[in-house]
Parts: structure tokens; C-alpha cells; sequence
């Protein structure tokens, strides 16, 4: 079974002098930032998104436009009681890390 995914917007990547990310053990190290994703007028520092599961890609079948069916789903998953158009004021980046969530489970 797949664990749930956790997107945090409050973590940024350190850089050192040269503009390069600081790796220890082999991973990035991550410092902790004030920003926080704003959806439908929510502030998040982190969203949890469970896998999903047939019942919510069913769902979502019936919405034409694959956008708007992927940010559907996101919000169904994540209860962000969001509209595809609540993700038009968000940041790219924001959305964009919730897609890229949602497509690791596919």
C-alpha cells in the first residue's frame, strides 16, 4: 500500500555560498520558511494528499477538461473543498507540487 504524500510549502532547500544545495547523508537540507500555499482563501503550510483510490478517480470521470478533473481530485483527496477555479489565484508552484503528488500515485 502507498504511504500518503506530505507537500510542504513551508521548506526551502538550503544553498550554500555558490548558490548549491547543502547535501548531508546524501539528501537535501531543508530550512524551514514563513510562506504558506493559499487555496480558496486557506493558508497551508503543508497539505497531505492520501493515495488515491477508484471511488475517487470515478469521481472525477465525468469532468472533461483534464485540468480541471486533476484539481478536482486533488481537492477531493486532500478535502481542500476547493474549485478548479479557487487554484487560479495560487501560486504555479504551489499547484504544480500538488500535481506532481497526485501524479506519483499513477
Amino acid at each position: 500500500m502507498q504511504e500518503p504524500r506530505v507537500v510542504k510549502f513551508n521548506q526551502a532547500i538550503k544553498l550554500d555560498e555558490n548558490g548549491q544545495p547543502v547535501i548531508v547523508d546524501g539528501k537535501p537540507v531543508f530550512i524551514e520558511t514563513d510562506y504558506e500555499a493559499e487555496i480558496a482563501g486557506k493558508k497551508y503550510k503543508e497539505i497531505t494528499m492520501p493515495p488515491p483510490k477508484g471511488k475517487h478517480l470515478r469521481a472525477v470521470s465525468h469532468i472533461a477538461n483534464a485540468a480541471d478533473r486533476d484539481l478536482t481530485l486533488i481537492s477531493n483527496l486532500c478535502g481542500l473543498n476547493a474549485s478548479p477555479e479557487d487554484f487560479d489565484d495560487a501560486d504555479a508552484k504551489v499547484v504544480i507540487r500538488l500535481q506532481q503528488a497526485l501524479q506519483s500515485f499513477l
